[in-house]
């Protein structure tokens, strides 16, 4: 359900991780941001929330957490879980 919480451990360049809710095709449908919560380049524990509206006829999408260089801003390490809407 909207807003979604997204927790984990993870570590990325600022501490910065980018979420992303998409639907069954792949198209993004909400986005936001968590915040490591340890030293710079240390792992920690991170939280965040994002808001999204599936569309009416969609049950199914996909969850994506992930850090970015920042030297090209590629992404740098992926997590991705489908996800139930309701």
């Amino acid at each position: 359900t909207s807003p979604l919480t997204v927790t984990g451990w993870g570590s990325a360049f600022e501490n910065s991780l980018a979420l992303h809710v998409l639907d069954d095709e792949g198209r993004l449908i909400g986005q936001g941001f968590a915040v490591i919560d340890a030293e710079f380049g240390e792992f920690g524990p991170y939280e965040g929330t994002v808001e999204f509206r599936p569309p009416d006829d969609v049950e199914v999408g996909r969850v994506q957490v992930y850090s970015t260089s920042p030297r090209d801003g590629a992404i740098v390490h992926l997590s991705s879980v489908a996800v139930r809407f309701r």
